[in-house]
């Protein structure tokens, strides 16, 4: 037995500690995850709203509203906000994926491209893809 068979003051407090500690572990665990999966949802969150900027790049380009240059410069920025982007130019240069939550550079460049592609916000659902 891991308490040992003796009732003693030590066992009785060693106990209770250890039992607390497996609890926290696992609230930490749990914490954890709900993290990972609000920052899957915040990066899902802003791809759609990078796609959506697209949806309305290609309305105001179609009326003449803004020109090449400007869609160059949206995607050049697009690709400085990136999660990664904005890692390796941190203090540390590393990056660290789980952390994400805004998407990668590439995701918010193709987001955008897609909205400013089609025109569609049907296009738009980042939600319902395996494909960010």
């Amino acid at each position: 037995c891991l308490w040992g068979s003796k009732k003693t003051k030590a066992n009785k407090f060693a106990r209770p500690i250890f039992i607390s500690g497996l609890k926290t572990l696992s609230f930490q665990s749990v914490v954890l995850f709900c993290k990972a999966k609000a920052n899957e949802l915040s990066v899902r969150q802003e791809l759609q709203a990078d796609c959506l900027a697209g949806v309305w790049g290609h309305s105001t380009s179609q009326r003449g509203l803004i020109s090449d240059q400007d869609i160059t410069k949206a995607l050049n920025t697009a690709t400085q906000i990136g999660d990664d982007y904005l890692q390796k130019q941190s203090k540390s240069g590393h990056v660290i994926p789980d952390s994400f939550t805004h998407g990668t550079s590439q995701q918010r460049v193709t987001w955008f491209k897609r909205g400013l592609n089609t025109g569609n916000i049907d296009q738009c659902d980042t939600f319902n893809t395996d494909q960010l």
